[in-house]
């Protein structure tokens, strides 16, 4: 079986498209016209401001802070309080054992 080319011009083909609505085609030419003027500009690079990385300075800091005065008790409680309980005879301490402390 022989195929034979299709032969199709340019009238044919705009006879089968539908029209295009006058607003694609103002789109466009805009779209055209402002080319030249996208290709000059630079594209931004995202950098942190020194704002930015001061306020994540102290944030961390205050964390640190804050871990630190939360953890001294703990310490001086195991370190100091714990022993000296164990070692009292009594509910309560005596004035050698909270000077101590």
């Amino acid at each position: 079986m022989k195929k034979y080319p299709i032969h199709v011009n340019k009238q044919t083909i705009n006879k089968m498209l539908p029209d295009m609505p006058e607003s694609f085609g103002l789109g466009m030419h805009y779209l055209i016209v402002g080319m030249p003027y996208r290709e000059l500009e630079k594209p931004m690079k995202r950098k942190l401001s020194v704002g930015l990385v001061l306020a994540i300075v102290l944030i961390v800091v205050a964390l640190t802070a804050l871990a630190v005065t939360l953890l001294s008790p703990r310490e001086i409680v195991e370190e100091y309080a714990m022993p000296i309980a164990s070692l009292s005879e009594g509910d309560a301490y005596s004035v050698e054992e909270t000077n101590v402390l």
